[in-house]
């Protein structure tokens, strides 16, 4: 029953734990973000009730990416982009196994 429960916990975590957003702190008055991750921009992403960005940045590649970040107010007029950030995702743990 033990390892069951165990095994169940770790389901249950296991895909929150693999996501990774990129994220703002919440901004008033902001309706869409266009997001610029190595030199590609996405345009018209849906800010999050607060204003904030939550963007699903889980399916890039491993290794270094540069990130920027434009918002739009409510009366469509976009901001600048933001400065340029770079970071890096790690290479995800292999090997990994449950012994009871």
């Amino acid at each position: 029953m033990k390892v069951f429960l165990l095994v169940l916990a770790l389901l249950i975590i296991a895909p929150a734990a693999h996501a990774a957003f990129l994220v703002t702190d919440p901004m008033v008055g902001v309706i869409l973000y266009d997001v610029e991750i190595d030199g590609v921009i996405v345009e018209a992403i849906a800010a999050q009730p607060d204003g904030s960005l939550k963007y699903d940045v889980s399916s890039l590649a491993v290794g270094p990416h540069t990130f920027r970040v434009k918002p739009t107010g409510q009366g469509g007029w976009p901001a600048t982009f933001s400065p340029p950030f770079d970071t890096a995702k790690p290479a995800t743990a292999s090997g990994l196994k449950i012994v009871p």
